[in-house]
């Protein structure tokens, strides 16, 4: 029996039959757990403040996540199609420079997401056919620029029995990749990072093996045991080599989830050396990937470099492709064969001379071979792109075209219902469902999607989840009444699960995340729609970027294509918002602010963006007084100024 005394006394009594002297008698005990019962109190009120606190976490990172998505799809979608367009090798370094110095930023964005997710088990993994020597290739190229600067020896040794397309998670081994490669390079100041891939085959399943090795600074023993814990960091006190200790933690769960290994071998003054084992089957095709260049029959072709085990790798992969390749010798007799090309692989300063047919592979070349001074140029990084210059310098044309559209019969006939707010956002995603093959329809709220739609018109909707008038999740809902099997897809700037979620249990198929690549559309289209594989899609940059902080009031600068699109609807954004101001309409004034925010994002004008920002958040459950009325008409007059100045 619990009893509370008049003083607040928690009691247990417990009562037995007894007997005393002979007599009929009842024995009590009386236990105070009182200070049992003020820890119990004291550990749910901290329950609770752990809960809130993790609730409020939460939601600033969906909010977060939100905030930099939205902007971000209209850059990395124009930028996309840029790459979709013609262009000469200088541009096309340009593209890859802007996305090898914007990775370290979205890595950042991404560890600190996940890191969230992970402590609440909602990260997932969403397996896919895709290349790993390309995926390989593509990291080394991502942090070329900072082992140059650093001026280390940075090359791949590539297994040639690597399957060409694999089933697996590509964006998340990337990560792990990325990170490990990222460690590597921060606590190397001399020497050389180096990246194996192997594979290997064992119980019947294909296993990858991605090592990392450096002759960097070493990590001690003693703090080998908590690398993988978050925040834990070996050498805190080095301001240079300093990090958010999030990554590795990252990598060791996202191992664990795909049933791999993940280890470490270092000694301290030594270096180190991570390697990653994950077991992923062979895909049959890989849709997503373009044919690999071949040489022409046997080409006789010497490998020379300073490293020897880079040079006998090249050598084995050039032998894949066609070639009659071997390792050079410098004690040789001079070749016989005039038509041998020589390769040189330059991981560091200068440039061998040959009196033959010569490729230089280098850092300082880049992704098309170039003619320089008498031989070809050409970044050290890519096999396909020294496969080109290997033909190029053999007498073989270069091509000086590509056709970056899908050939007409295997590009999708899809008629695609697209409900979108932003008008920005909204030409993005039209073009590139255009690029698609897609004949597209816009609605600019989910009324005007339903009232558009019809049974049989469309064979697919994708929605924004969050409109006005009427939302995506309210669109499904509607549509769902009359059509049970049209496939709806869900578009949002949240990548928390719990958005995913609500976007099935409203009946929508999938949900997409901004930024949306071409690849992400193509994927989920082909889903949803159950079309089948086309033989190929067009290749373009996926760039990730952040952005400078503009001064205030800074020029707007807007493409041609944009220009007439961004200033009709800012005016009107911005007339709208006016008068909401005047009638004192703190709701309707909330949200035109936060449209022209999305679009002053869009646009990088980013310092008018955060003072819209602000303002939308002083409007949240306050009243509109005169002090800031004033602050938002001078923010409105501002922008008004910014955008007549386009």
């Amino acid at each position: 029996l619990a009893y509370t005394t008049p003083d607040n006394r928690h009691l247990l009594i417990t009562a037995t039959p007894a007997r005393y002297r002979g007599e009929p008698a009842v024995l009590c005990l009386f236990i105070d757990l009182s200070s049992q019962h003020e820890a119990e109190q004291v550990l749910q009120q901290a329950r609770r403040a752990a809960d809130q606190a993790n609730r409020a976490k939460s939601q600033f990172l969906a909010t977060m996540s939100h905030e930099i998505r939205t902007p971000l799809y209209g850059v990395l979608g124009t930028l996309e199609l840029l790459g979709l367009t013609p262009l000469d090798a200088r541009q096309q370094d340009y593209l890859d420079t802007i996305q090898r110095s914007s990775s370290t930023l979205m890595q950042l964005i991404s560890d600190i997401l996940d890191v969230s997710k992970a402590e609440a088990d909602q990260l997932s993994l969403e397996p896919g056919a895709f290349d790993p020597v390309r995926l390989t290739e593509d990291a080394l190229d991502s942090y070329a620029a900072a082992a140059a600067h650093k001026g280390l020896q940075f090359y791949a040794c590539i297994d040639p029995d690597v399957p060409a397309a694999v089933n697996g998670d590509a964006a998340r081994i990337r990560q792990i990749l990325n990170n490990l490669i990222s460690n590597a390079l921060k606590f190397t100041d001399s020497g050389r990072v180096v990246v194996r891939l192997g594979a290997q085959h064992s119980d019947g399943r294909c296993w990858l093996r991605w090592q990392v090795a450096d002759t960097g600074i070493g990590i001690a023993s003693e703090h080998q045991a908590h690398l993988f814990e978050p925040f834990f960091q070996a050498n805190p006190g080095t301001d240079a080599m300093r990090g958010t200790g999030l990554g590795l933690a990252i990598c060791a769960h996202l191992t664990t989830m795909m049933e791999g290994h993940l280890r470490v071998v270092s000694e301290s003054g030594l270096g180190s050396s991570f390697s990653v084992e994950l077991p992923l089957p062979e895909a049959a095709t890989d849709p997503l990937q373009a044919a690999s260049p071949r040489l022409p029959a046997a080409l006789p072709v010497q490998v020379r470099g300073s490293v020897r085990e880079f040079a006998q790798s090249i050598c084995e992969r050039l032998q894949q492709r066609g070639a009659q390749a071997s390792v050079h010798r410098d004690d040789a007799p001079e070749l016989a064969d005039p038509g041998t090309v020589m390769l040189d692989l330059v991981l560091d300063e200068g440039t061998p001379t040959w009196s033959g047919p010569q490729v230089v592979a280098c850092r300082e070349g880049g992704m098309q071979p170039q003619q320089v001074q008498g031989h070809w140029q050409v970044g050290v990084h890519r096999l396909d792109a020294i496969v080109l210059a290997l033909a190029a310098a053999a007498g073989r044309a270069l091509p000086t075209e590509v056709n970056w559209r899908l050939p007409a019969p295997h590009r999708f006939g899809l008629q695609v219902l697209v409900a979108e707010d932003n008008p920005i956002n909204q030409t993005i995603l039209k073009e590139q469902l255009e690029e698609l093959g897609c004949r597209v329809v816009l609605a600019s709220h989910g009324q005007e999607a339903l009232s558009l739609w019809s049974p049989d018109a469309f064979d697919v909707v994708l929605t924004d989840v969050n409109m006005p008038i009427m939302n995506g999740y309210e669109l499904a809902g509607a549509i769902r009444q009359q059509d049970a099997h049209i496939p709806i897809i869900g578009v949002t700037a949240n990548a928390m699960r719990e958005e995913g979620e609500r976007c099935i249990a409203v009946g929508m198929n999938a949900r997409m995340v901004k930024p949306m690549t071409l690849q992400t559309l193509w994927t989920e289209l082909n889903r949803a729609c159950d079309i089948g594989t086309p033989d190929a899609l067009p290749e373009a940059k996926t760039v990730a970027m952040g952005h400078d902080h503009a001064p205030a009031d800074a020029p707007i600068v807007v493409s041609a294509r944009m220009r007439d699109l961004f200033i009709n609807t800012m005016g009107a954004d911005i007339t709208t918002a006016q008068q909401a101001l005047t009638g004192r309409d703190s709701d309707a004034l909330k949200a035109r602010l936060h449209c022209i925010r999305g679009a002053l994002a869009v646009v990088q004008a980013h310092a008018l963006a955060e003072g819209c920002g602000e303002l939308e958040r002083r409007l949240e459950g306050h009243v509109l007084d005169e002090s800031l009325h004033n602050q938002i008409e001078v923010l409105l007059a501002r922008i008004k100024r910014a955008v007549a100045a386009v």
